[in-house]
C-alpha cells in the first residue's frame, strides 16, 4: 500500500513539474521586442538600439532580428535559464541568460557572462508578425 502511494504520490508530482514547463514554454512562445537594455548600470532605450525582436516558436527554434541582421538557432528553457545555440553561425558560442520575469507581456533577463552584467526587459509583441517564420 505505502509503495501505492508513493508511486501515485510521485506521479502526480511528475505531472505538476510538466504543468510548469509547458506554462513558461506557451509564455516564451511569440515575438518580444526589446523595451531596453541595461549594460553594466548604464540605461539604453531600446528604439534607440534599432528595431531589436526576438521569436520563439513552441518546437525549441528562435529568430532574432535586430538592426536587419537575422539569426535562427535553437533554444532552451529550464529551471529558470534560457540557453540559445545559433544554427546559422555554428562558432558562435552558446548565449545563457537567467529568466528574471517572465509572464504573459513580460520577459527579463539577465546575461549570464564575465566579461558584462547585462539586463534585457522584452515587452510581448500581441498578433505580431516577424518577416520569416521558422
Amino acid at each position: 500500500m505505502k509503495k501505492l502511494l508513493a508511486t501515485t504520490l510521485l506521479i502526480v508530482f511528475a505531472l505538476a513539474l510538466q504543468q510548469c514547463r509547458n506554462k513558461q514554454q506557451e509564455q516564451l512562445t511569440g515575438i518580444w521586442q526589446l523595451d531596453n537594455m541595461e549594460i553594466n548600470g548604464t540605461t539604453l532605450n531600446g528604439s534607440s538600439l534599432g528595431k531589436w525582436l526576438w521569436e520563439f516558436n513552441d518546437k525549441g527554434g528562435y529568430l532574432v532580428m535586430v538592426a536587419g541582421a537575422k539569426e535562427k538557432g535553437k533554444y532552451s528553457l529550464k529551471e529558470g535559464k534560457l540557453t540559445m545555440k545559433s544554427v546559422d553561425v555554428k562558432e558562435k558560442p552558446e548565449t545563457a541568460y537567467n529568466v528574471l520575469l517572465l509572464d504573459s507581456a513580460h520577459l527579463h533577463l539577465s546575461a549570464i557572462s564575465d566579461k558584462n552584467s547585462s539586463i534585457l526587459y522584452f515587452i510581448k509583441i500581441e498578433g505580431g508578425e516577424t518577416e520569416e517564420d521558422d
